[in-house]
């Protein structure tokens, strides 16, 4: 099941430069979603780019609160199993290191996003669907304080970390990071692949890492 975060894609609400919270709520949603309306399992959570940040707190999230497996009555009257812990997620170009400052976050930006920044307190950036949006201030700071130390205590489930060495949104040196911060972590790097995996260039290896992963580490597929 593929789906937008509030604000993004197809979905309704407003866009957000932050909003972490309001993306772990809207992954919170869709699991619930999957588990009780679907009586489904859900195996493996994928994100990519900043939507990883939602995909580990989640992780973190269910080993901290130490969720057992309950009992659903489903549509036919049935009652199923649900297994409360998500066994695998993957990890596509995440940010791990983030600017510890404002002035080192727009240091990266244009000279026209600075200038505009410093003028009036907010600079406009572009968003695939949603045309030119307005960061301010406080939409940075709310970013750069995001911090990924908490994925040192996910336990229970397995992350496959993929990112490209020509990433030049993210740098690949983030995936080196979570590897040496996750205790179960799986690394693959791709050669000259870039933020997005230069659309359908890679989408063979993608796809085949990602299966081969779900299959050593998914250890329930196809059972409830």
């Amino acid at each position: 099941l593929r789906f937008d975060f509030s604000g993004n894609g197809h979905s309704g609400g407003d866009w957000k430069f932050g909003g972490y919270e309001e993306e772990e709520n809207d992954l919170r949603y869709v699991v619930d979603f999957v588990r009780d309306e679907l009586g489904c399992r859900v195996g493996c959570v994928l994100g990519h780019s900043k939507g990883v940040a939602a995909a580990l707190k989640y992780a973190w999230r269910q080993d901290s609160a130490s969720i057992t497996t309950t009992t659903i009555a489903t549509r036919n009257g049935k009652n199923q199993k649900i297994h409360g812990n998500i066994p695998c997620f993957v990890n596509l170009a995440g940010v791990y290191s983030r600017p510890t400052s404002v002035d080192e976050y727009m240091s990266s930006k244009t000279q026209l996003q600075r200038r505009e920044f410093k003028k009036n307190g907010y600079f406009h950036f572009s968003v695939l669907g949603r045309g030119k949006v307005k960061v301010s201030r406080h939409d940075v700071e709310e970013r750069i304080k995001r911090d990924s130390s908490h994925v040192k205590q996910i336990w229970s489930s397995w992350v496959l970390t993929i990112h490209g060495t020509g990433d030049k949104v993210v740098g690949v040196e983030n995936a080196y990071e979570f590897n040496d911060a996750l205790k179960n972590n799986e690394l693959v790097v791709i050669d000259n692949a870039d933020h997005n995996f230069n659309g359908l260039r890679h989408i063979d290896r993608l796809a085949g890492a990602i299966m081969e992963f779900l299959d050593r580490h998914d250890f329930n597929q196809g059972k409830i």
